[in-house]
């Protein structure tokens, strides 16, 4: 914002007086308004000094009220006025509503500009202008015009039904008209009308039978999310179905998209029935707060209020969307044709001839759409009207505008992001192991300006199609300089309201990969999304630094007996000498080590999963071909290769690394026999002993645990591939694999049983009580895997601190006892 720089485009300046919001004190002000215009304190001074200040200028009314809304939430209260009213001495332009749009300017704008609004347009719209938001105003006449509008729908399927039972009754018995052709027509000619009514008849029959493709159309119903898994989030929708009317969905979904929407569930059932399904998208309760998500539910749930005629609101709307579609988008038809060409298997007159033939279908139902367009334009303003009324009431204007930009910019990243997914599993081999987490990374980091980009592309679109469902633009408009205030303030995160959110999202992203992509993804070739300042990474980079990036999980350093070992300070500095020269000259060896092992285990994965996916028969969404019993001993026998080979990778590296775990035992040894030199000695040595105590049980339990591991990455994969339908094979060795999952996390319970909890936080008494917390409890497959994951995951975060934390220490103890060297 710059008062200084004129553009000759521009019908609107935003001025700031100095005026202020009641129970803001200059100084917040300026320092809210100096973080919103990255301006130094001292040229907000200036602005403060200078009584008036033109603080932006713009060809939108749309942009200046968003401006102004913006610095409400800083205090400042901002005017909107003509360009040139602080300048008395040049001419007035004209009143927006009597000027035409103004052309776009030549030279690229720092922002994008919105679209004129709704008067501006109607006064001289373009001829791809959208039609103006007008939602009906009586409200008495809206559900009369609901009712009417669902039956006219119904009529019209039922006449097109009739339509094609006509035709197929025309093409199955011929002779039906033959006694009436033969009236009127010899012998010949009436053969040659015979054949001449059939080919009319069967292209007809396509004509009308082309959009019925279209009807099925199959959304992904994402992740079902029992009401006993997330209570929380089952409690909170029903909060928000309660203060706006609407009936409690019968179901919650996940999706990994950033959508939201509120079917009936079963179909014809559930309306009937009035039992809705609520489908939501992940990334948009990982990129909204509580508030906001609030208001979003109230605006999806509104047609659904028992104040409306909900089952004829969600006829006409419905069969807006199937018209739509059929007429705008590509059904399976469209898209079988389209790659048969591309694939050469339809020569280019050929698929010329099919397009024409395929055309008048979409004009006949093009024509319908544009009368039940004419027809429902109001009514269906009006719901979207209400529902943004109901939103409105719950998030305040400021709020609602940061909801929708936000949702639009998630939406547009996840389109972005995901189509390029399968590209970079073609080149690199390895995918996002949490697409949620990336999509709202990335969000952040997209420019200011490209919300208003976004409903600018969506204003265009909408006019290209002449969709009459109003775009955001249009619904945002009638916000004006009117403040509401927000009802509900809880601007917390709303993934809070998840107790399983990483994990749902871990679990969302690998079906998406293999229901979506039909990309053969196991667990093991995700790459985790995490922030860099993260504990975990930060614990990751400490482990880095001393052990040289060569520590691996439940790898068995054998520090308890190591220190032992020690008896006297002279001992401990010699064998510190020896650790130090070891990892020096066997560094070269210890990497080529680290190497072999990160191949033998991709390798054991890879063959294990190869093997499992073949016993469970879900070889076909793998990729690959069904395998005769020569064929599955060779996969058998490869997946054992593969164990053996691992196990001496394995036992190559823990040789290695014997002096990394020599160096730090026995500068823990020395705080034994002469640490009385250090402050606070005696709690640090009951300190160490503790940890070397839980570093001893993991490390007993080592060979449990990497066999839980896998056994896991095997169970999840086959849980990803497992869909609505049923699949009797699959489904039995996915509870043979749950109960192996099951055997060794009862194993290692059983080892951990009487190990304490070993850090100051008092998160728990027990370890292993720490370890299963947050794990699922109920005794089915997804249960069982929970427990197995949270076993191998959790215990070794407690093994990275751990070591963490003694490296710390041994630090510290080498500094003030003087051990040499590194």
């Amino acid at each position: 914002m710059n008062s200084a720089v004129r553009n000759s485009s521009a019908r609107y300046q935003v001025v700031f007086s100095g005026r202020l919001r009641k129970g803001c004190t200059a100084e917040q002000v300026k320092r809210n308004l100096a973080k919103r215009l990255q301006l130094p304190l001292e040229k907000v001074e200036q602005l403060f000094a200078a009584g008036r200040a033109v603080l932006k200028q713009t060809a939108s009314l749309d942009e200046a009220k968003r401006v102004v809304l913006q610095l409400a939430a800083t205090g400042a209260i901002a005017t909107i006025e003509p360009q040139g009213a602080a300048a008395p001495a040049k001419k007035k332009p004209a009143s927006p509503a009597a000027k035409k749009s103004p052309p776009a300017s030549k030279k690229p704008a720092p922002a994008p500009k919105a679209a004129a609004s709704p008067r501006a347009t109607a006064s001289a719209p373009p001829a791809s202008a959208t039609r103006p938001f007008v939602p009906l105003r009586s409200g008495f006449l809206l559900k009369p015009l609901l009712l009417l509008g669902a039956t006219r729908e119904l009529l019209f399927n039922l006449l097109h039904l009739a339509l094609i039972l006509g035709l197929l009754g025309v093409l199955i018995f011929p002779s039906m008209g033959t006694d009436v052709l033969g009236q009127y027509l010899t012998s010949p000619l009436l053969v040659i009308a015979q054949l001449a009514v059939l080919l009319l008849a069967g292209l007809l029959l396509l004509f009308l039978l082309k959009p019925l493709v279209a009807l099925f159309h199959l959304e992904q119903g994402g992740v079902p999310l029992g009401e006993d898994q997330e209570p929380d989030l089952y409690a909170f929708v029903e909060k928000v179905c309660e203060r706006i009317g609407a009936p409690m969905p019968a179901e919650i979904r996940l999706l990994e998209d950033a959508t939201i929407r509120v079917a009936y569930q079963h179909g014809p059932q559930g309306w009937v029935e009035n039992r809705t399904v609520l489908t939501l998208g992940v990334p948009l309760i990982a990129g909204l707060n509580c508030s906001q998500l609030t208001a979003l539910l109230a605006r999806h749930l509104s047609p659904y209020r028992n104040k409306t005629f909900p089952r004829a609101a969600a006829i006409m709307l419905h069969g807006h969307e199937w018209l739509q579609r059929t007429v705008d988008g590509e059904d399976i038809v469209d898209r079988t044709l389209k790659r048969w060409h591309e694939e050469t298997r339809l020569g280019d007159g050929l698929y010329r001839v099919l397009q024409l033939l395929l055309g008048p279908s979409r004009h006949m139902v093009g024509w319908r759409l544009r009368l039940s367009r004419a027809l429902d334009r109001r009514v269906v303003h009006r719901l979207a009207a209400d529902a943004d009324r109901l939103a409105l009431a719950f998030s305040g204007s400021e709020g609602f505008i940061r909801l929708v930009d936000q949702v639009n910019l998630l939406a547009f990243v996840g389109d972005n992001l995901l189509s390029n997914l399968e590209t970079q599993w073609r080149s690199k081999g390895t995918l996002p192991g949490n697409l949620v987490q990336l999509m709202v990374m990335r969000s952040r980091q997209l420019p200011v300006y490209t919300p208003q980009k976004l409903r600018l592309l969506e204003e265009q679109q909408k006019a290209t199609t002449g969709n009459i469902l109003p775009s955001e633009q249009q619904r945002l408009q009638p916000l004006g300089n009117t403040a509401v205030t927000p009802g509900d303030s809880c601007l917390s995160p709303a993934a809070v309201l998840f107790h399983h959110y990483s994990k749902l999202t871990r679990t969302m992203t690998l079906r998406y990969y293999h229901h979506r992509l039909r990309l053969p993804v196991s667990p093991f070739q995700l790459q985790q999304v995490s922030g860099k300042q993260s504990l975990e990474a930060m614990q990751q980079q400490r482990l880095d630094s001393y052990f040289h990036q060569l520590y691996v999980d439940f790898l068995p350093l054998k520090l308890s007996s190591r220190v032992r070992d020690i008896r006297a300070l002279a001992e401990a500095k010699q064998a510190w000498a020896l650790g130090v020269a070891r990892c020096q000259s066997e560094y070269e060896q210890a990497k080529a080590a680290k190497a072999h092992f990160a191949k033998a285990e991709s390798v054991l994965v890879a063959t294990s999963t190869r093997e499992a996916i073949h016993l469970a028969g879900v070889w076909h969404q793998w990729g690959e071909s069904k395998l005769n019993n020569s064929e599955m001993d060779a996969v058998h026998q490869n997946a054992r290769d593969s164990e053996r080979v691992h196990q001496q990778a394995l036992h190559g590296l823990e040789q290695h690394l014997k002096a990394y775990a020599l160096r730090l035992s026995v500068v823990l040894a020395a705080l034994h026999h002469a640490g009385d030199k250090l402050p606070g000695a005696a709690a640090l040595k009951q300190e160490v002993q503790l940890l070397l105590a839980t570093l001893e049980v993991i490390e007993n339990a080592q060979t449990q645990l990497r066999e839980l591991k896998l056994q896991t990455l095997l169970l999840e994969t086959l849980l990803s591939l497992r869909s609505s339908g049923r699949n009797t094979k699959l489904n039995d060795h996915i509870e043979t694999q749950a109960e192996d999952v099951q055997h060794f996390t009862r194993a290692i319970g059983f080892a951990l049983k009487n190990a304490p909890y070993p850090f100051a936080d008092r998160k728990s008494d027990q370890l292993m009580k720490y370890v299963l917390q947050n794990a699922l409890t109920e005794e089915s497959a997804e249960g069982i895997f929970d427990r197995g994951r949270d076993t191998v995951e959790v215990l070794a975060q407690v093994q990275r601190r751990a070591l963490v934390r003694l490296i710390t220490i041994a630090e510290q103890v080498k500094t003030a006892l003087g051990f040499p060297g590194q």
